[in-house]
């Protein structure tokens, strides 16, 4: 019983000097988001009792604001793109991630068989898919905008002239995609 009630009475002790403790993070996570955690452990009532409580303050203003802000870009952008009376995609590693509805119009596919599918199918030829390849790629790793007029096919075999003008989106690293 003796040992049972030092330990106790260490217990008491150990956990008083823990409820003095508070610890304090600050993250800055890229200029988003400023965080200011607080964690108070106070591991014992008044009689005795253990518990354990935390809290977690933030303040976030300013990055809630952030996201609304680039929420309504997105909302304008993606109007802006998907009413734009011209084909535009995203292409990464020469695969369409992502297509207005009126690159869908032009080649007659349904947004499935074009989304995350090779371009290839667009070309009248291999040679014609690997020259523009070629030739594009290195202007487009420069930061310059790519220009060509080029005959593509639509889903019906239909051929058409089409007017290229590329940019990559974060040059030199083509791997995050071109327009």
């Amino acid at each position: 019983m003796e040992d049972e009630t030092k330990s106790k009475g260490q217990l008491l002790l150990e956990l008083r000097e823990l409820r003095e403790h508070v610890a304090r993070l600050e993250l800055d996570r890229k200029g988003f988001d400023r965080i200011a955690e607080e964690q108070r452990p106070q591991p014992l009532d008044d009689f005795g009792h253990l518990f354990h409580a935390a809290g977690l303050e933030r303040d976030s203003t300013e990055y809630q604001q952030l996201r609304y802000d680039l929420h309504r870009i997105m909302l304008e952008q993606r109007a802006i793109l998907d009413t734009a009376n011209v084909g535009i995609s995203l292409v990464q590693d020469r695969k369409q991630v992502w297509i207005n509805h009126k690159t869908q119009e032009m080649f007659q596919y349904p947004r499935e068989e074009l989304i995350n599918q090779t371009t290839r199918k667009l070309y009248p030829s291999q040679e014609a898919y690997e020259r523009l390849g070629r030739e594009a790629y290195s202007v487009l790793a420069r930061g310059e905008t790519y220009e060509t007029v080029q005959e593509l096919i639509r889903r019906d075999g239909t051929h058409i002239w089409v007017k290229y003008n590329g940019k990559a989106v974060d040059p030199p690293d083509l791997s995050v995609g071109t327009i």
